[in-house]
């Protein structure tokens, strides 16, 4: 069922502010030190394996929220949801959970609205653009 713009601007405003909780930074100041190899080598009770999985899972509960936006509604939600820079960052990740823990249904929103995320072109905004989208919101 399709949402009014009001209740769109409350979904990205809700999805800024877990993002920019102190939990939520911390741990990316943890990610973005390790490597693609150490995200898809990431060990449970390791305070890396805390902070990806405190990660993923704001982003899937981001996706929950925005799963019933129009595409212009998700055209403007991704102006400041960097969802396909985040979701390419920790893809090792998911991709070793997945396989070892949870299976494959695992931050499956999540991926999903990772692969939706346009600009307002219509194409995948760049890695660049997404990276700077993070960087200040």
């Amino acid at each position: 069922m399709p949402i009014t713009d009001a209740e769109a601007n409350q979904i990205t405003w809700g999805a800024t502010q877990l993002r920019s909780g102190t939990e939520y930074r911390n741990a990316g100041r943890l990610i973005r030190q390790a490597s693609p190899q150490e995200l898809g080598d990431v060990r449970p009770r390791t305070d890396l394996y805390a902070a990806v999985r405190l990660q993923i899972g704001t982003w899937d509960q981001i996706a929950k929220w925005a799963s019933n936006l129009t595409h212009p509604q998700k055209a403007e939600f991704f102006k400041t949801q960097p969802a396909k820079y985040m979701w390419e960052h920790l893809k090792p990740a998911v991709t070793k959970i997945r396989r070892d823990e949870l299976g494959p249904n695992y931050a499956r929103d999540f991926e999903i609205l990772a692969d939706e995320s346009v600009g307002d072109d219509g194409k995948f905004k760049s890695a660049g653009e997404q990276a700077i989208v993070t960087m200040f919101c």
